[in-house]
């Protein structure tokens, strides 16, 4: 499920420093030289954005080793936080490092569909 060839998005919410420029989000969003190749397009909004501190919400579907520091550090920003807010259409609320729950048949059926391991069934129109 987590493996980058199923592409399952994979969202989290960035605190970068110092603030963030055009030039450096739209490097994101086309993809960046790191340590092991260029990284796939990833979507990146900005939250909130104030005097020397960018909260940004990084939508990624690859996901190497530490990414996000890596393309943050490739493009000069320091990461004070990082926290994985969503897979697929899950989201993980207030889940604590090491924390789990379980899933509902519905966000399994979700997750199944996102990672190509199931198809949507098709309703027939009479």
């Amino acid at each position: 499920m987590t493996h980058p060839s199923r592409h399952v998005p994979k969202t989290y919410r960035v605190t970068v420093r110092p603030d963030v420029t055009q030039e450096q989000l739209t490097a994101i969003t086309q993809g960046i030289i790191i340590d092991d190749g260029v990284t796939a397009p990833a979507e990146v909004r900005v939250v909130t954005k104030e005097e020397n501190r960018v909260v940004l919400e990084i939508v990624l579907y690859e996901g190497r080793n530490r990414q996000i520091r890596k393309m943050c550090e490739a493009l000069g920003l320091e990461v004070a936080r990082l926290r994985r807010i969503a897979i697929g259409t899950v989201k993980l609320g207030m889940l604590k490092q090491g924390d789990w729950r379980d899933l509902s048949e519905d966000e399994v059926r979700r997750l199944q569909l996102a990672a190509g391991m199931i198809r949507e069934k098709k309703t027939r129109s009479r």
